[in-house]
């Protein structure tokens, strides 16, 4: 439960149930009509669709989001982040740090388990987020998230990128606005399943359309500023997609000669100050883009 100085509406969305839950939320919805707003779907056109939908209508002057399965643990949570937003308003939006939550055992010893506790240990996130960490894939937890709404145009989202990651293509839409300030706060839980799209989709396609992805942002208007910073990220998905192939696709001993081979370059390449296979990749990759 939220504390707030003010009205607050919840905006819930539920994208084609086939259990109670849309009686439930429409019963919630017919009892608080000036709090609770239902715009569920009865077939299932996954989350960007449903928002590009609720954001057609007015809203309130910030949103923030919280999915189905995820927790806002503080009580002052939404509070803290207007009084933040009114009192700087050169800020587009704010986040804090973000407890992770393993709802299924995963094959990681404690100690990892330990270090990489909450969103920040994985992230390291700055003082003040902008384009560049969003290419970056600087991930925010989307429960963490507060923005405003002045910024939410009629093409937002593109429902066309549905089969990306919806919280890297919302930050990478709200940086063109502005910075997002860092809140050092754990006010939320992140339930970390096999339920989401970057869980459901198999490594090396998903990788495969980051990289897409990011090659599209070179033809940008806005981000072709950040030409240096996206082919930098397009070289490490490379290497991470090279990681993945190398380990899944061939014999267990090419695999460990291959990928000795190829890290024991590049930290070569990095400690001599030279990286020829970074040039080749950054040619290549302007060489696709223009065919």
């Amino acid at each position: 439960m939220q504390v707030c100085r003010w009205p607050v509406v919840a905006y819930v969305i539920d994208d084609g149930s086939t259990d109670r839950t849309p009686t439930i939320i429409r019963e919630y919805a017919d009892r608080h009509p000036e709090k609770i707003k239902d715009h569920s779907s009865k077939k299932n056109v996954g989350l960007v669709h449903n928002l590009h939908r609720v954001y057609a209508q007015p809203l309130n002057k910030y949103i923030a989001l919280l999915d189905g399965d995820d927790e806002w643990t503080d009580p002052d949570k939404i509070q803290k982040q207007v009084d933040l937003l009114e009192s700087h308003d050169h800020y587009v939006g704010c986040f804090h740090n973000v407890k992770i939550i393993n709802r299924e055992p995963i094959n990681v010893p404690n100690e990892v388990k330990a270090r990489y506790a909450t969103y920040h240990d994985l992230h390291h996130y700055p003082d003040e987020y902008g384009p560049e960490h969003a290419i970056h894939r600087v991930i925010i937890a989307t429960s963490s998230l507060m923005f405003r709404t002045a910024v939410v145009t009629a093409d937002f989202f593109d429902t066309r990128q549905h089969h990306l990651s919806f919280t890297w293509q919302l930050l990478l839409r709200l940086v063109r606005s502005g910075h997002l300030k860092y809140m050092d706060m754990l006010s939320a839980d992140y339930s970390n399943h096999k339920g989401g799209i970057t869980k459901q989709t198999k490594k090396i396609e998903f990788n495969q359309r980051i990289i897409h992805a990011l090659k599209t942002l070179l033809r940008d208007s806005f981000y072709s500023a950040y030409s240096n910073a996206i082919l930098d990220a397009i070289q490490k998905e490379y290497e991470y997609l090279f990681y993945l192939v190398s380990y899944r696709e061939l014999p267990w001993y090419r695999r460990g000669l291959i990928t000795i081979a190829y890290y024991g370059f590049f930290a070569k390449a990095s400690l001599a100050q030279r990286r020829p296979a970074r040039l080749l990749h950054a040619l290549s990759i302007k060489k696709s883009i223009k065919q």
